[in-house]
């Protein structure tokens, strides 16, 4: 079977005119679109900046804050670790003492006992 298509229309100056109006009509709609899209992007990254510094203002306030805190737990800390250390000098200065006193008394014991 044998399929047999149309021949191709020959192209006119006509046609050939209509086709680069055409071509001109869509040329114009996309540089149209394409300063559009500039306009859109460039308002975009506006708003997108002034987020971001928005942001960064509140990321930096928090962490100023969060510094403060934790500086003023720090200094809690160290504050709790000198008492500790206070307690246990204390402590094993009695021990010292009592060992001292004991040993003292076992002296006097033995002296007192010959």
């Amino acid at each position: 079977m044998v399929v047999m298509t149309e021949p191709r229309p020959s192209w006119t100056d006509e046609r050939l005119d209509d086709l680069s109006g055409r071509v001109e009509g869509v040329r114009r709609e996309v540089h149209g679109l394409r300063g559009e899209m500039h306009e859109g992007f460039s308002q975009m990254r506006g708003e997108i900046k002034a987020g971001d510094d928005a942001l960064r203002a509140e990321v930096k306030a928090g962490d100023d804050a969060l510094r403060a805190e934790m500086r003023a737990g720090f200094a809690d800390l160290h504050d709790r670790f000198d008492r500790l250390q206070q307690t246990l000098i204390v402590i094993g200065a009695g021990m010292i003492s009592t060992l001292i006193a004991a040993l003292i008394a076992g002296i006097v014991a033995v002296v007192l006992s010959v």
